[in-house]
């Protein structure tokens, strides 16, 4: 019975020292995913979509070619390209925050943690320069990037 009393605490030991960290990372992650929902979304300079930063948690149409951060344009030479590009964000789950008919702008919130990430289209005759960028931490395991090929995907 001896052993099995001590085997008991090693185990005891082992699951504390494992649940700890975890919990101490899912409470950053969520003060993570609610400061995100306070900032607010990227500026548009001279109406235009803003280059990514040095982190790999952006993907733009506007960046050079060559950038890790680059995404190819969306073709669209439909009537109705905001409309379009509009139903296709909300049937994905993003909420339209603004939209004058040239540029849209939109915000996805993640399920658990509830971080935000941004994207903004700019329609351009046939074309979509899109942006997609998340508002807070380092990586996004390529979220944005595949945010954007749905879109394409949803527009074809």
């Amino acid at each position: 019975m001896r052993v099995a009393g001590i085997l008991e605490a090693v185990i005891l030991k082992i699951i504390i020292a494992l649940a700890v960290p975890a919990v101490l990372v899912c409470v950053y992650f969520f003060y993570q995913g609610n400061a995100s929902a306070a900032l607010p979304p990227p500026s548009l300079p001279s109406g235009d979509l803003a280059v990514c930063g040095a982190k790999p948690n952006c993907v733009s149409s506007v960046q050079d070619p060559s950038d890790d951060h680059y995404i190819a344009p969306i073709d669209s030479t439909a009537a109705d390209a905001a409309g379009r590009v509009v139903m296709a964000i909300e049937s994905s789950g993003g909420k339209v925050t603004a939209n004058d008919g040239r540029i849209i702008q939109a915000t996805f919130t993640s399920g658990i943690f509830r971080f935000v990430d941004d994207v903004q289209v700019r329609i351009d005759d046939g074309r979509l320069q899109v942006r997609s960028s998340s508002r807070v931490g380092h990586s996004d395991l390529g979220a944005n990037r595949k945010r954007i090929e749905q879109l394409r995907k949803s527009l074809s």
